[in-house]
């Protein structure tokens, strides 16, 4: 259990890290894919933490989904564009490694992580963090089945 704290106090700043390289997404979605496996083998305390843990997710979801925004407009007003664009698609994959693994803290983490979402509902948050809370709830009832 102690590798719990240890292993959170590593990942969920490199979750948080504001990074808009290749590079950076990289290191995002492996650091998730981490998370993922640390609260399912740390279960029995990850109760503990699942506010700290969706917090940190929602957080990464919003600046993902603000470089969304600002790539796609960088995108609209450039003469050329460019149909590869690798950076916009690491960006929408590190967003939906995120929503997954916000709906597996949602199963595995319980009230806290619920509050969070709570939270965000009930608050001024944008719609578009509003829409992600309930992405995260219908694929955590869709894990529960």
């Amino acid at each position: 259990m102690e590798l719990g704290r240890a292993g959170l106090a590593v990942l969920l700043p490199l979750i948080r890290w504001d990074s808009n390289t290749l590079w950076g997404r990289k290191v995002q979605v492996a650091s998730m894919e981490c998370l993922l496996s640390l609260m399912m083998g740390a279960y029995p305390i990850m109760g503990r933490h699942g506010g700290k843990i969706m917090s940190e997710l929602f957080s990464c979801v919003g600046r993902l989904q603000r470089d969304v925004a600002i790539q796609n407009e960088v995108q609209n007003r450039s003469l050329h564009h460019d149909e590869n664009d690798e950076p916009l698609a690491a960006t929408k994959m590190t967003m939906v490694v995120a929503l997954h693994v916000a709906s597996a803290a949602l199963v595995l983490c319980g009230q806290r992580a619920e509050d969070v979402l709570i939270k965000i509902e009930t608050g001024s948050y944008n719609k578009s963090l509003v829409d992600a809370c309930s992405v995260v709830r219908s694929s955590a009832a869709a894990m529960k089945k």
